[in-house]
């Protein structure tokens, strides 16, 4: 058996994936791939589709990849891997392993004990058969999806009559129990083998382990059930049959032999086996469907082979339900977290509920503030034409919106002509603040290569942004009248202070300290640099931060800036710091005067004539946001 072992260089996620032959499979971050790998910003959405070739595996690196793989130390992207070889995309590394096939489980001989209900006025027991007190011997075998596909379905048109009748049965149904009797009588239908039917539905977390044999079984939530009219017996579903279905979530098929000689094969009251195939999907957490027949027709004796055709029907059924029914959850979600998600978070939220998913949690969150500038003074360019206006900031705000979402953020709010995304929550993300600063460089490239040909709407404007890393509080916040998507706590505060420090300092991308330390680390250099900005103390704020800036490499109207600058002014920043002011300024005067942060100390050092102000500590005040 090949395995694909899995495993991040930055972080604890690994996976080990078998791999079948001549089976193609797509590798992205997107929830839809079939090789989800979401914790990786350098992996594109839809990256690449690997496929088992022989004993190799082959990859092809798709158009949408926004780098290629890297295979032998070189970057490729179409190459072949053998056993034992490896390759890597971004910070994630791939392994074509080989690996023995495992063993199958043996067939375990169940014991029993009885517990009886009253199901709608008749007796229902389970596991009334105690094996250690019968002859019988036990037959046993466990399916899963792909080995039910190979069994033929067995009178198609007969079933494929009755599975045509599911949909209605489904829309006529007002409640969970209406649904189950009325699947229940169809599923008696649908298999003339069976005598006896039950829908039930049980608490997954309360199922006893297989070995405790004492452990009280829990009742049904919901059962129902139907059984032929010939049939007078009491109907026994197996409590270890259903436990062990629902655990494994693989369809169950027992044959019950009797001692030697014996003409009928019964379990109990002329019952001899019994399929049992769990309903899969959150919609149906705990639902399955339990079978069961005479251990003989006629003369002929029931076998796994003359029993597997059912065992397809039932399979088909639950899946058919567990579909339709996971399909109407969606939905519901859907409807209620669109208010608050892009399409591509609801997607990620889909398993969980929609309570679950918007309860305010606290994590550590990445926060984006963009603003736009220049604003008023294209509202005074088109006073006159408030239409066009409103389509430009729309442009402007759509941008923002764009650029959050394709690195899978959340929007939280609109204020004006400016964005607020986030990262972290509701889904963890364990790329830190990484993401908000590839989604800052992509909304800060759109910006500058706005013309007034090709972008009219953009052209005049500028953005400016601020991203802060920390713990937060982030969820469904308000009141029961009125509520809304939000993020509490002092990351807050700080992002929104330095977006308005990166005007100042006359930068696109301000950042704290923390989203420095992970830029350095994370961002290829050939992307953008990492700047020291100096220590400061914004407007509302008691405690000093270091801040940086996130610059890209060679934008349309920031030419490639020589290293020497970026030291140059650093030196600079320390005499600052320090009380050199008169080594600062003769080291200022050598760097680009259309360099931002350069003009910003001179200013500085301007206004308080050279001089540092008593009691300095190197820590720069603002007084105005």
């Amino acid at each position: 058996m090949f395995v694909l072992s899995i495993n991040s260089l930055q972080s604890p996620n690994t996976l080990r994936v078998p791999l079948n032959l001549s089976e193609q499979i797509l590798l992205g971050r997107s929830s839809k791939a079939a090789l989800p790998i979401p914790w990786d910003p350098a992996i594109s959405r839809e990256h690449a589709t690997i496929m088992l070739v022989d004993d190799k595996l082959q990859l092809q690196c798709l158009p949408t990849a926004r780098n290629p793989a890297v295979f032998n130390e070189q970057p490729a992207y179409h190459f072949m891997v053998e056993v034992g070889q490896e390759f890597r995309i971004g910070s994630t590394n791939f392994r074509l392993e080989e690996e023995a096939s495992p063993e199958p489980p043996p067939v375990e001989r169940p014991a029993f004990a009885t517990q009886e209900i009253d199901v709608g006025g008749r007796l229902v027991n389970f596991d009334a058969i105690d094996d250690s007190k019968n002859e019988a011997l036990l037959e046993q075998h466990s399916f899963d999806s792909d080995e039910l596909s190979n069994f033929s379905f067995g009178k198609a048109d007969e079933r494929i009559e009755m599975l045509s009748k599911l949909p209605k049965l489904i829309a006529d149904s007002n409640s969970d129990e209406e649904l189950a009797l009325s699947l229940a009588s169809l599923l008696l239908k649908a298999i003339p083998k069976a005598t006896a039917v039950a829908v039930a539905q049980f608490p997954v977390d309360e199922l006893p382990e297989d070995d405790d044999q004492e452990a009280e079984f829990p009742k049904p939530i919901m059962l129902r059930i139907d059984t032929h009219d010939s049939f007078n017996g009491t109907f026994r579903p197996s409590r270890r049959l259903i436990s062990k279905a629902l655990k494994d979530k693989q369809s169950l098929l027992q044959i019950w032999h009797g001692s030697a000689g014996s003409a009928n094969f019964t379990m109990s009251d002329g019952l001899g086996w019994a399929i049992v195939t769990p309903i899969l999907g959150q919609s149906c957490e705990g639902w399955c469907l339990y079978v069961s027949g005479a251990g003989s027709e006629g003369t002929a004796i029931v076998t796994q082979k003359s029993l597997t055709s059912d065992l397809r029907c039932a399979e088909l059924i639950a899946q058919f339900i567990g579909s339709v029914r996971q399909v109407r959850l969606l939905e519901g979600q859907k409807t209620r977290m669109s208010s608050f998600f892009s399409p591509k978070i609801v997607e990620s939220l889909t398993g969980l509920g929609p309570e679950g998913a918007l309860t305010p949690t606290e994590r550590d969150v990445a926060v984006l503030f963009c603003d736009v500038r220049n604003f008023s003074q294209k509202s005074e360019e088109l006073r006159e034409d408030l239409v066009s206006l409103l389509k430009s900031v729309s442009t402007a705000l759509g941008t923002m919106t764009d650029g959050i979402l394709d690195f899978d953020g959340t929007i939280a709010d609109f204020q004006g002509d400016a964005a607020l995304g986030f990262w972290g929550w509701p889904v963890e993300n364990p790329s830190g603040p990484i993401p908000a600063c590839l989604a800052a460089l992509k909304i800060l490239e759109t910006f500058e290569s706005a013309d007034s040909e090709k972008s009219p709407l953009l052209n005049g404007f500028s953005i400016g942004m601020g991203i802060s890393y920390g713990p937060a509080l982030a969820g469904e916040i308000g009141t029961e009248r009125q509520s809304k998507l939000g993020v509490f706590g002092p990351v807050v505060n700080a992002g929104s202070r330095l977006q308005g420090l990166s005007k100042k300092f006359g930068v696109s991308i301000c950042v704290d300290q923390l989203t420095a330390t992970y830029a350095r680390k994370h961002l290829p250099k050939e992307m953008a640099h990492v700047r020291r900005l100096g220590n400061v103390v914004p407007r509302g704020m008691v405690t000093p931060i270091n801040i940086y800036s996130i610059e890209p490499v060679n934008t349309k109207t920031q030419p490639l800036i020589d290293a020497s600058v970026y030291d140059s002014f650093d030196m600079a920043l320390d005499s600052v710091q320090s009380g050199d002011w008169s080594t600062a300024s003769m080291m200022l005067k050598d760097l680009p005067p259309e360099d931002g942060p350069t003009q910003f100390l001179k200013g500085f050092l301007q206004e308080n004539e050279m001089n540092p102000p008593e009691g300095w500590v190197g820590t720069i005040h603002f007084n105005t946001k």
